[in-house]
């Protein structure tokens, strides 16, 4: 992962998480707060605190080796930055527009950053993943899981809108600029997968 342009580059992908949950307008919006306001705010609401990135856990013990480890992953903390960013001002925005207050709006806001780009603390890791030797060689399924749980919980609450955001986004960006990373569109649906075989899926445990 560290240094790798087009792993951060895939993960900006997830901005469509986002707009499934906030839509265009806000979206959009969003994104442009993060370039006029920075990433200030995410540091004092706290909604960097909980990333893939804080929680690696890799096991070094200090000075150069801690340098290094946050210099190589400084692409992929980029792209967490922007996703959490986006949608940390995106969901503010369309909480004011509600009425909100604004301790209101910025509790609303690090919700949807939660639901739309997780959060990956050992407090909301999956149990079977909790340790650090699981985290470390399942690190990717747990995004997946992740995902899989995001997609069902829109379903379980017949956000059919989002649904349909997401599905239209998805298959732009994977139709597209996706390719160059590898993905492709039954990737839409993430499963997970232990020696070639599919583990778990979107639709086991929905209520019937």
């Amino acid at each position: 992962l560290g240094l790798n342009i087009g792993s951060a580059l895939r993960n900006l992908t997830q901005g469509v998480n986002t707009y499934a949950k906030l839509g265009e307008k806000n979206t959009i919006l969003g994104y442009l707060d993060l370039l006029k306001k920075g990433s200030q705010e995410l540091y004092d609401a706290q909604v960097l605190d909980d990333t893939i990135i804080q929680d690696r856990n890799i096991h070094v013990v200090k000075g150069l080796l801690e340098k290094l480890d946050r210099g190589l992953f400084v692409f992929f903390d980029t792209a967490e930055k922007i996703n959490r960013g986006s949608a940390y001002y995106g969901a503010k925005r369309l909480a004011l527009s509600k009425g909100m207050s604004e301790g209101q709006a910025i509790e609303f806001a690090k919700r949807i950053v939660r639901e739309t780009q997780f959060a990956f603390g050992s407090v909301d890791a999956p149990l079977a993943l909790s340790s650090d030797l699981m985290k470390s060689f399942f690190q990717f399924h747990t995004i997946n899981i992740k995902q899989i749980e995001f997609l069902k919980n829109m379903i379980v609450n017949k956000e059919l809108g989002g649904l349909l955001r997401f599905v239209g986004a998805s298959l732009v960006v994977f139709g597209s600029i996706g390719k160059l990373f590898g993905m492709v569109i039954k990737d839409i649906i993430p499963t997970i997968r232990i020696g070639g075989t599919p583990v778990g899926g979107l639709f086991s445990s929905i209520p019937g």
